[in-house]
């Protein structure tokens, strides 16, 4: 949905791949994208199968537009070529806040490419990337930019979010290591399936 001064107005959405349907929203979405209609801030293209054309398509219409603030695109057969399309979009267009690409096949070479794009762009600040076939790397870089541009946000693309659970949960388990071997040996139980170690509080 698009959401317009706490009013709702239908969105372009696509569930479900259908080449007759999807290239008929595409079109819908570049001309409106193209008039910088002032209700169309969200644009879902999930499952439309656009590819790269599709891509290029949107980023021309893009590169003017001025209203456009979320555009998710995942599942749609985007490769480095149409990421390349998104990254020299990204140079010009200084309203998208956030960039959906989960699922694609835009490897390092498209997330380099939308990163070179990202430093010369203010306005974005939420990209995810997820199965993409970007290496760690690249993620964590791409992590890096965007946390120092705008600190206290979430990472986007998910590297931190990951490295931070694991770190909690380990962290945990060293807390119950301590306290069960502080623990007298009596008080102590069988480790308990969900956590490593257990001894009993009561006892």
């Amino acid at each position: 949905m698009v959401r317009v001064l706490n009013r709702e107005v239908p969105a372009i959405v696509s569930s479900k791949p259908s080449a007759g349907r999807n290239q008929s929203e595409l079109r819908g979405a570049v001309k409106r994208l193209s008039k910088n209609d002032k209700l169309y801030t969200d644009l879902t293209l999930a499952w439309a199968l656009i590819a790269d054309d599709g891509c290029r398509q949107l980023s021309t219409s893009l590169l003017l537009n001025t209203v456009l603030t979320r555009l998710d695109l995942h599942y749609n057969d985007i490769t480095p070529i149409g990421a390349t399309s998104l990254a020299q979009m990204l140079k010009r267009n200084f309203t998208l806040a956030s960039l959906d690409l989960s699922y694609n096949s835009v490897g390092d070479a498209g997330a380099e490419a939308i990163l070179r794009g990202l430093q010369e762009n203010t306005s974005l600040t939420s990209l995810q990337l997820t199965n993409n076939g970007v290496s760690h790397s690249v993620r964590q870089a791409i992590d890096e930019y965007l946390e120092q541009r705008c600190p206290g946000q979430s990472p986007p693309t998910g590297v931190k979010q990951v490295e931070l659970k694991m770190k909690k949960k380990s962290e945990r388990n060293e807390r119950f290591q301590e306290a069960f071997l502080a623990a007298p040996v009596q008080r102590r139980r069988a480790p308990l399936a969900k956590n490593k170690y257990s001894f009993d509080l009561c006892a």
